[in-house]
C-alpha cells in the first residue's frame, strides 16, 4: 500500500481546510502554510530538515520497529484480556479483535502513504510527525486540535502505566519486605465494617507517613482514595524519567531486551492456565448471557490497546532505509492478536468464575459468596496464595509472583520513555 514517491511529488490538499479560499479556490501563495504554496513547500522542508539534526538517526531496524510496535500495542491491557472474555464470552472480542486489527494496520499504513507524499518525503529521508502530518493536509485548527488529542492520549496512556506500574512495584516490596512506604499528601482516616456492620479503622490511613503490606488488603487499604507518593513511585520515576531524554533509537535496547522479558513473562503465564490442574466450574460460552454477562466493554477495551498509529510516524522517521512498511506493520498488529487470543481465551474458560468483570465490577464466585474479593486481571490472580495455580510448589510459585512483579516494569514503564520522545518531537 506504500508505494516509493518521487521526492517532487506533493499531496492534493484537502477541501474545506484553510488552504482554499472561500470560492473553493487555492491559496498558491499567501502567508498560510498550504500545500500549494511554494512557500508553504519549502517551509516544511526547512523545518524537517532541522528536526532531523535535532532527534535521532535513521538506525531502526525491521526486528527493532516490529517489538517496538508489540510493546506498544500490548502493554497494561494483556492482564485484563481474559476479564473481557470471561464477562462477553469468545465471540465479541475474536470479532472485534479481527476488525480492529484489519482497520488499525490499514490506517497506519495509509497514514504512512500519505507521509510519503509530504515534500521532499518520497523515500522517508525527512522528518515529519504525526501533527506535522496533520498540518501539511488539514491546516492550523486541525494541526492544534491533533497536538491536544495526541499529547492527551500519550499522557493518559503514560498515567495508567505509571500507576499500574507503582502499585505492582509496591506489591513487589510488601512481598519481599513485608511493607512498603509512602507519604501521605491527603491523610484522613477510612474505615471499613465487618459483618456485624461495626466499624473499624484503617491503619496508616490518617498518617503523613505510613508503611502498609499492599499485597494483603483483607483489612482493607490505608492509602485507599488517597494521594501517596509511595517508594514503588519513585522506583518506576527513577527507571522511566532517565531514558526519556533519549531518542527513540536509543531506546531500541530497552525495547528489545523488554520485549525478550515480556515474552517470558507470557509464556510462564500461558503454562500456569494450562496446568492449572482444576476443571473449571463452567465452559467459556460464545456469548455470555449470565445476568452480569455484557459485550458493553469489548470494543472500548480492544480500541484502547490498538491506538498505536500515533507513534508509526515517529518510527517511521528514524528506521533504517529499507526497512518494509507493511510487513513491519502486520508482523506486529498479527502477532498481537495471536498473544492476545492465546493469553485471553484460555485465561478466561479456566478462570471465568473468579475473575472480576470490567463492566459490572463482579464475578460468578461472588453471587454465592459475598465476601470473595475478584481478582481484576491476571496479576492479582497469579499472586493470590488461595487462587493461583502451583500453589503447591514453592519454586514455581517463585517464578510465578516474579513474573507478575516484573510484567509491569518490562512491558509499561520502558514503553513510558518512547511515548514521552514521541511527545517531546510534536513539539514546535
Amino acid at each position: 500500500m506504500v508505494s516509493p514517491k518521487s521526492d517532487t511529488e506533493v499531496a492534493c490538499p484537502v477541501a474545506g481546510s484553510e488552504w482554499f479560499q472561500g470560492d473553493g479556490s487555492p491559496l498558491r501563495d499567501s502567508d498560510h502554510l498550504g500545500v500549494l504554496s511554494p512557500r508553504s513547500e519549502a517551509t516544511f522542508i526547512q523545518n524537517a530538515q532541522a528536526a532531523s539534526s535535532q532527534f535521532g538517526l535513521k538506525e531502526i531496524t525491521m526486528f527493532s520497529g516490529v517489538v517496538l510496535l508489540i510493546n506498544n500495542i500490548t502493554g497494561p491491557g494483556v492482564p485484563q484480556l481474559p476479564c473481557m472474555f470471561a464477562e462477553s464470552g469468545w465471540l465479541a472480542p475474536v470479532v472485534c479483535l479481527v476488525m480492529v486489527w484489519g482497520m488499525t494496520t490499514v490506517s497506519a499504513s495509509m497514514y504512512t502513504e500519505a507521509m510519503s507524499y509530504m515534500p521532499g518525503n518520497g523515500q522517508f529521508n525527512q522528518r515529519y510527525e504525526y501533527s506535522t502530518i496533520v498540518r501539511y493536509y488539514f491546516g492550523q485548527g486541525w494541526y492544534v486540535a491533533s497536538q491536544i488529542g495526541l499529547n492527551g492520549a500519550l499522557q493518559s496512556l503514560n498515567i495508567i502505566s505509571v500507576i499500574q506500574s507503582a502499585q505492582v512495584m509496591d506489591n513487589a516490596i510488601s512481598a519481599i519486605f513485608g511493607k512498603t512506604c509512602g507519604l501521605n499528601m491527603t491523610p484522613y482516616e477510612l474505615h471499613w465494617q465487618d459483618f456485624n456492620s461495626v466499624s473499624h479503622s484503617i491503619p496508616g490511613s490518617s498518617d503523613v507517613f505510613s508503611c502498609i503490606d499492599t499485597s494483603s488488603l483483607d483489612a482493607g487499604n490505608g492509602w485507599g482514595c488517597h494521594i501517596v507518593l509511595s517508594i514503588g513511585f519513585m522506583l518506576t520515576a527513577a527507571m522511566a524519567i532517565p531514558c526519556g531524554a533519549w531518542n527513540l533509537d536509543d531506546n531500541m535496547v530497552i525495547q528489545r531486551v523488554a520485549f525478550t522479558l515480556t515474552v517470558a513473562c507470557w509464556i510462564v503465564w500461558f503454562m500456569a492456565i494450562v496446568t492449572a490442574g482444576e476443571q473449571p466450574h463452567q465452559s467459556l460460552p460464545a456469548v455470555n448471557k449470565g445476568p452480569n454477562g455484557t459485550i458493553a466493554g469489548v470494543m472500548g477495551n480492544i480500541l484502547f490497546n490498538f491506538g498505536f498509529v500515533t507513534t508509526v510516524p515517529s518510527w517511521i522517521n528514524e528506521k533504517k532505509d529499507g526497512v518494509p512498511v507493511n510487513k513491519s506493520l502486520w508482523s506486529a498488529t498479527t502477532l498481537c492478536i495471536l498473544i492476545y487470543l492465546v493469553i485471553g481465551i484460555p485465561g478466561a474458560y479456566v478462570f471465568a468464575d473468579v475473575l472480576q468483570y470490567p463492566t459490572s465490577n463482579s464475578c460468578l464466585w461472588q453471587e454465592s459468596d459475598g465476601s470473595f474479593n475478584c481478582p481484576n486481571d491476571l496479576l492479582q490472580l497469579f499472586t493470590d496464595d488461595t487462587l493461583a495455580p502451583w500453589h503447591s510448589s514453592s519454586a514455581a510459585t517463585f517464578l510465578l509472583k516474579t513474573s507478575v512483579y516484573l510484567f509491569p516494569i518490562v512491558a509499561e514503564v520502558t514503553i513510558i520513555p518512547a511515548f514521552l520522545n514521541v511527545i517531546n518531537q510534536q513539539l514546535p
